[in-house]
C-alpha cells in the first residue's frame, strides 16, 4: 500500500517540472525495483503533461478516481475482514499497474510520433 502512495502522491504532486530518477546499482542499493517502476511511471506521467498530450487528463482523471477509491478503502478498513482488506488492496494494486502500464504507452508512442516527425524533415 505504501507503494500506491508513493505513485497517487507523486502524480497529484506533479505541477510541470519532471522528475529525474536515478538509481544504483550497487550491493548499498536501497531502491526496490517496485519504487523504480513506480518513479518511471511518475516520468511518463510528466512526460505527457510536459508534451501537451491529450491523454494527460484523462490519465489524470482516472488517477484521482484511484486515489478516492483508496481513501474510501483506508476508512472502511478497520471493519472489513483479512479477506476483504486484501481483496480490496490487490484491486488498487492492479489498477494501478494497469494505468502506469497506459501511461507508459501513451508516453512512449507520443514521443515516437515527434521522432517520426523530424526524421520526415
Amino acid at each position: 500500500m505504501t507503494r500506491f502512495y508513493l505513485v497517487a502522491g507523486a502524480l497529484l504532486l506533479l505541477v510541470g517540472c519532471t522528475h529525474k530518477s536515478t538509481t544504483s546499482t550497487g550491493a548499498g542499493d536501497t531502491k526496490t525495483l517496485a519504487q523504480t517502476q513506480d518513479m518511471r511511471c511518475v516520468d511518463d506521467f510528466s512526460v505527457l503533461k510536459t508534451m501537451k498530450d491529450t491523454t494527460f487528463n484523462n490519465y489524470r482523471s482516472q488517477f484521482d478516481a484511484l486515489n478516492d477509491s483508496h481513501q474510501i478503502y483506508q476508512l472502511t478498513a478497520p471493519k472489513l475482514d483479512k479477506d476483504q482488506k486484501e481483496l480490496f488492496s490487490m484491486a488498487l494494486d492492479s489498477k494501478l499497474v494497469v494505468l502506469c502500464a497506459r501511461v507508459k504507452y501513451s508516453s512512449f508512442t507520443h514521443v515516437n510520433g515527434i521522432v517520426k516527425h523530424i526524421d520526415a524533415l
